[in-house]
Order: C-alpha cells, then structure tokens, then sequence
C-alpha cells in the first residue's frame, strides 16, 4: 500500500480527481491487510528505494 497525508489526499478534488473516502475501506484497514506500506510523504529517491526493496523481497519468495 503507497499512501499520502490526508493534506494532500485534501487536493485531489482540486486536480480534478475524486475522492475516495465514501466509497472505499480506510486506510487504517489498508495498512492491516498489506503486505508492504509506504507512506507517501518524501522524497521520489525514497519511494523508488523501498519500491527496489520490495521487489528484492517479491523475487526472494518466488525463488525460494
């Protein structure tokens, strides 16, 4: 799960995007079901190292 701070989530009407808080479950249920969680509040460098990370993880297990 790759998540933003309910600020930003706060713009999405702004750009044009719908919100989807009524009609999906919370973040709080996301982040219990997840395998992985990124909190989408830094830097790009940041994302793309745990997006590396996690596929280190993903091929280990489909090798093992």
């Amino acid at each position: 799960m790759i998540t933003a701070s309910v600020a930003l989530r706060r713009c999405a009407p702004l750009l044009g995007l719908t919100s989807a808080r009524e009609r999906l479950i919370s973040d709080a249920e996301k982040v219990r079901r997840a395998d992985f969680v990124f909190h989408n509040d830094g830097t790009l460098n940041e994302l793309e190292a745990f997006v590396g990370e996690v596929w280190k993880q993903l091929l280990a297990q489909v090798e093992a």
